[in-house]
């Protein structure tokens, strides 16, 4: 074994199965969560008279990602969509299409194509997805053949000839460069996010000393679940929210650690365990499903072989009927099974009677596998100012594999309250009406109108700062960076054109986005005396639309 190989890391073949089956799911999802539920969400990636975008709003100069990343007609648009879904459902069942390397080609090509058609709605989730997927594919074909056929790749661990103890220390490992590369990517985002809110802000900040970071965050607007166990945080003594603080960041630091611990340790359970519920935890008090089911998705990679043997012992998945029918073979049997059956293909390598499977990369593979691995330290350490990159980033941004990584790196310390009403002066809704009202100039909430079809007018009077209705994550990162500290007009004023010529009832005269600024009640003595408020009003940014 040469010097390179002892420094793979390896990963349990049932992890990659569950992490395949996970991964397919969560495209599945992010297809449908970027239409669903309002019909007028595909209007961000299109460029006809329905679209939301004005057709040159596009940060992407190169001209292959101009045709790469285009927005068209509503047509094509669907039919990407569709394309996208389907070859993300083949990935998930895993039939012998999704073997080809054609196929992976395809699928990185759309997946890619779709997260950036429209940068508006776009989140480091997706940059970490494509990294994911890219090493997915980069995996041995012969890795990717053995997954879907995982019976016919452990039948030559198993021989009639002496009982199967439940004790069996089964090595069912795979141990490679594409494995070493998916690990470290991992690693490397956790280490990119603690180095940004650490080193790059010459270590001040909310997530050191005092640890206040939690306290900002969950008393923001932006993607925060407004339920029960969100206000029993935000209840709770400063201690609990700077505990919370600490205990993120050392979930996060330890990703780099658990990468050197190998898979045969049982250690590597707490890797799994510590990130998958920090993201789990994440889940339930934001609204940010795609950070957090990919990371939890990744999570399972971090399961060594000793826990899966308890959690699902190989004769499971083997679908051994009877303990006297199978044991694993010594070195002498195993390399005669190979010989004998001619399995023996670069899969199996036998040392110290363990079996451990090993790639056979072709060698476009291979070469692919190198440079990539290669590129993302460097450009990883680029970004992090570590080394001067000659390339500016150049060649990652080609391939949109960034290593810019960045999760609440700077706690709000102002929190943004987005929303779109729709006025008719000459509305008058009949559940309201008495002698004394008469006719009023009315709203409606336009955003719960898209999302759930409910055009449900009110009196002008009623607080319109109290909605919190979004109709995806996705709406609200965009509407939330177009209302930052200096609001993108321009952009805001486009939506609502788009949304009045289209996707809105005519009955609506006029539309108008309102950002409306608070300041968080910091954690202080002083501020504290002023009440249990989560937040202080400031100013507001309006903007309207004559729809008619």
């Amino acid at each position: 074994m040469s010097a390179i190989q002892r420094w793979h890391r390896a990963v349990d073949i049932r992890s990659l199965l569950v992490f395949r089956i996970g991964l397919g799911l969560y495209l599945c999802y992010d297809v449908v969560s970027r239409l669903w539920p309002a019909r007028s969400s595909i209007a961000w990636y299109i460029a006809d008279n329905n679209a939301l975008l004005e057709e040159s709003d596009s940060p992407h100069g190169n001209v292959i990602h101009k045709l790469w990343f285009a927005r068209t007609s509503m047509e094509f648009q669907v039919f990407l969509f569709i394309a996208t879904f389907l070859s993300s459902f083949f990935l998930l069942v895993m039939g012998k299409l999704s073997d080809r390397p054609i196929f992976s080609l395809i699928l990185w090509i759309l997946v890619v194509s779709m997260q950036h058609r429209c940068m508006h709605v776009h989140d480091g989730s997706d940059n970490f997805t494509r990294q994911l997927l890219l090493w997915w594919i980069l995996l041995p074909n012969s890795v990717h053949e053995k997954l879907r056929n995982i019976e016919e790749w452990l039948k030559i661990s198993t021989k009639k000839k002496s009982p199967l103890s439940s004790s069996t220390n089964y090595n069912n490992r795979i141990s490679n460069l594409a494995t070493t590369g998916m690990l470290l990517q991992i690693s490397l985002m956790y280490l990119g996010t603690v180095s940004k809110r650490t080193i790059d802000t010459g270590f001040r900040g909310e997530w050191l000393p005092p640890f206040h970071a939690v306290w900002y965050v969950i008393r923001d607007s932006f993607a925060i679940r407004e339920t029960f166990l969100l206000d029993y945080l935000r209840s709770l003594d400063v201690r609990w929210t700077q505990a919370m603080t600490i205990h993120a960041m050392l979930a996060e630091s330890s990703a780099i650690v658990w990468f050197f611990v190998p898979a045969s340790s049982s250690l590597r359970w707490y890797g799994f365990f510590i990130l998958f519920t920090l993201h789990l935890g994440l889940l339930l008090v934001t609204r940010l499903p795609n950070w957090q089911c990919i990371g939890m998705i990744a999570s399972v990679l971090w399961i060594p072989t000793s826990s899966w043997n308890k959690l699902w012992p190989l004769r499971d998945v083997l679908g051994v009927r009877k303990k006297t029918d199978s044991a694993i073979p010594d070195t002498d049997e195993l390399e005669e099974i190979a010989t004998s059956t001619g399995t023996n293909d670069g899969l199996i390598s036998t040392n110290a009677s363990k079996i451990s499977i090993k790639g056979n990369n072709g060698i476009v593979r291979s070469v692919l596998t190198w440079f990539f691995f290669s590129y993302m330290l460097y450009n990883f350490a680029g970004e992090r100012k570590w080394i001067r990159k000659h390339d500016g980033g150049d060649i990652g941004e080609f391939f949109r594999i960034s290593q810019f990584w960045v999760m609440y790196a700077t706690p709000p310390k102002v929190s943004t309250l987005t929303t779109i009403v729709g006025y008719n002066a000459n509305k008058e809704d009949e559940t309201t009406k008495d002698e004394t009202i008469g006719t009023n100039e009315m709203w409606v909430d336009v955003m719960k109108g898209l999302k759930r079809n409910e055009w449900k007018w009110q009196r002008f009077n009623d607080d319109t700062t109290s909605l919190a209705t979004f109709i995806s994550p996705r709406w609200e990162r965009a509407l939330s960076q177009w209302g930052s500290s200096h609001p993108e007009k321009r952009r805001a004023r486009n939506l609502l054109k788009g949304l009045c010529e289209n996707w809105i009832p005519t009955n609506i005269s006029k539309l108008e986005l309102t950002w409306s600024h608070y300041r968080i009640v910091s954690p202080n003595t002083r501020d504290r005396k002023q009440g249990k408020q989560r937040w202080i009003p400031l100013d507001k940014s309006i903007i309207h639309v004559n729809c008619n």
